[in-house]
C-alpha cells in the first residue's frame, strides 16, 4: 500500500511482476494493474490522459515501484501486454479507501482537505473487473498499451463526500482544512510515524493531501475506443453497494 517502504514495495510490485513473467514465458496475454498515481504529481493538467507525463515526482515508494513494474511489463517479450491505471479503487471488501475516509470523522466534524471544489475520478471494482474481462475476451493484440480505468463520472471531492455521508447516514458536518495546513500536518505526521516505526499510515500524509486536494480527472476514452470499455457503476450506485 502507499505506506510501504521502497524495499517492500519493490519486492511486491517489481520483483513479484518479474517472477510472474518468468514463470509463464509463453503466456499470450499479460495484464498489469498499475495505478494512476504514477502520473507526475506536479503536472498542471486538469484532465489526465495516457499521454500525460508519468514516471517523475513520485509522492511515495508505492507509486515509484508501480511505475517501475510497468516498465518491466512493457519491455517484456510477451506478445500481448497491457497496463491498466485505475484511480482510487473502491467497492465491496475495500479495506483501504473507505476506512481511511471514515477516519476523517473527528471532533464531531467530517474533515475535508482543501476547499473540496477540486474534481476527482474514482474506480469501482466492478468496472475494473469489466475492463479486464473485455481485454481477455478481445481478439486484439496489445503491444504494451496503457489504459486509464475509472467510473467515467467526475465530481467535486465535497460532492462525493456528501453522497457518501448521505448513503452511510453520517451526520457530522463538513469542516475544511486548508491545503497548506493539511500538507504541513501530513509532512510532520509522516516523518514522526516513520521515525517511530509505525506499521500503519497516519491519517494525513503528503500523498493523501495531494490526492484529495488536486484535480484528478482521469480520461478513460482510450479504453472505450480500443476495447469497448463501458463503465456501468458510478460512485452514487457504488456507495450503495458498500
Amino acid at each position: 500500500d502507499d505506506w510501504s517502504n521502497y524495499k517492500e514495495s519493490y519486492s511486491a510490485n517489481v520483483i513479484g511482476t518479474k517472477n510472474v513473467i518468468e514463470a509463464f514465458p509463453q503466456v499470450e496475454l499479460f495484464i498489469y494493474i498499475s495505478s494512476a498515481s504514477v502520473y507526475d504529481s506536479k503536472n498542471s493538467e486538469v484532465v489526465i490522459s495516457e499521454e500525460s507525463p508519468a514516471g517523475s515526482n513520485f509522492l511515495n515508494d508505492y507509486s515509484r515501484t508501480k511505475f517501475e513494474a510497468e516498465r518491466v511489463v512493457i519491455d517484456s517479450l510477451i506478445s500481448s501486454r497491457v497496463v491498466l491505471r485505475p484511480h482510487i479503487i473502491y467497492g465491496s471488501g475495500d479495506k483501504k479507501i473507505l476506512p481511511r475516509l471514515l477516519q476523517a470523522r473527528k471532533f464531531g466534524r467530517f474533515l475535508i482537505l482543501g476547499n473540496g471544489k477540486n474534481n476527482i475520478s474514482l474506480t469501482h471494482i466492478d468496472n475494473l473487473v469489466d475492463a479486464i474481462t473485455r481485454i481477455v475476451s478481445s481478439d486484439k493484440k496489445f503491444d504494451g498499451e496503457i489504459f486509464n480505468i475509472t467510473d467515467g463520472k467526475t465530481d467535486s471531492v465535497e460532492t462525493v463526500i456528501d453522497v457518501l455521508k448521505e448513503t452511510l447516514n453520517i451526520a457530522e458536518k463538513n469542516f475544511h482544512v486548508p491545503r497548506a495546513i493539511a500538507l504541513r500536518i501530513g509532512i510532520i505526521s509522516e516523518h514522526l510515524s516513520k521515525l517511530l516505526g509505525s506499521q500503519h499510515s497516519p491519517l494525513l500524509t503528503p500523498y493523501i493531501v495531494e490526492q484529495m486536494t488536486s484535480d484528478h480527472i482521469i480520461d478513460c476514452s482510450k479504453a472505450k475506443e480500443m476495447f469497448g470499455y463501458s463503465p456501468k457503476v458510478e460512485y452514487r450506485e457504488g456507495f450503495k453497494r458498500l
